[in-house]
């Protein structure tokens, strides 16, 4: 039992050495998708509102000003990243539309700014 609370908390201190979960709350301004070059897809979600943690600025694949952004799905993560996070985009579209705020998880480790959970208020 000794050994299994031992790899237990090994593993987690593995993967947080890894991870940087960042916790955010804020207002979708907007939501741009599209297909690059090479034939993959992305979906970039832009904040207004930011609380908690800072958002990176940047214009996340588009010609917009630098704006607080994340990326919620991009297929160069994995092939069908945008597919398999569908009920992530449906949060963030409903959320968009009623204008309601949301809680966001997300990871700053990586250049990637992936969003790892959304919840709408």
């Amino acid at each position: 039992m000794k050994s299994k609370n031992s790899l237990a908390a090994l593993l987690f201190i593995a993967s947080s050495a890894f991870c940087t979960v960042r916790n955010s709350q804020a207002n979708i301004m907007h939501i741009e998708s599209g297909v690059r070059s090479n034939g993959t897809k992305y979906v970039v979600l832009f904040f207004k509102n930011v609380t908690g943690d800072a958002l990176p600025l940047g214009n996340g694949l588009t010609n917009e000003a630098n704006q607080p952004y994340l990326m919620l799905a991009d297929d160069n993560f994995g092939a069908g990243d945008v597919t398999n996070k569908q009920f992530m985009l449906s949060v963030a579209l409903t959320a968009y539309s009623t204008g309601s705020s949301v809680d966001l998880n997300w990871d700053d480790i990586s250049a990637s700014n992936r969003i790892i959970a959304i919840r709408s208020k």
